[in-house]
């Protein structure tokens, strides 16, 4: 209270003032009789911030709160999410996109590897999100099926295509 007087050049009648109270309450404070309660404090930091950022933010711990509740300075911004850590090895995650992959097109994993790596390397380029990647390719549709057409006619096939 004290300091927040040198600082404003206020005696204990302007403190009491510019806290609206009596420069007797003012008094009984110094005297340590009473106590500001939690609005006086705000005050004070509120008129001392400007001139003392340091004290204004002690002033306004004195009344339990903190200068960014009090709309004094703005609050940083939380820091951003870290991902978790994998819980496996990258190898194997890898693998298990290339193998569903894969399978969504009924290929081998290794056939479909080579335009796996392809596609995100490009995606990257772009600066796409895998979000956003997911997002423009639509929904995914499972691949018509060709009827088994059974060994003979399977064989007439073969033979026209030689022919």
């Amino acid at each position: 209270m004290v300091e927040a007087g040198h600082a404003l050049s206020l005696n204990q009648r302007g403190l009491g003032e510019l806290l609206g109270v009596s420069t007797r309450t003012v008094q009984r404070w110094f005297a340590r009789r009473s106590a500001p309660v939690e609005s006086h404090w705000h005050a004070l930091a509120r008129a001392t911030h400007g001139a003392e950022p340091a004290l204004a933010a002690r002033l306004a711990r004195q009344g339990s709160s903190s200068l960014e509740r009090l709309g004094l300075v703005l609050q940083a911004p939380p820091p951003p999410p870290v991902a978790p850590a994998p819980s496996h090895d990258l190898r194997h995650l890898a693998d298990a996109v290339v193998c569903v992959a894969a399978e969504a097109i009924d290929l081998p994993p290794g056939a479909i590897r080579l335009a796996l790596r392809a596609a995100v390397g490009r995606a990257r380029q772009m600066r796409l999100t895998l979000e956003d990647l997911e997002a423009s390719l639509g929904e995914a549709k499972p691949p018509a099926r060709v009827a088994s057409a059974g060994p003979e006619k399977g064989r007439d096939e073969r033979r026209r295509v030689r022919e």
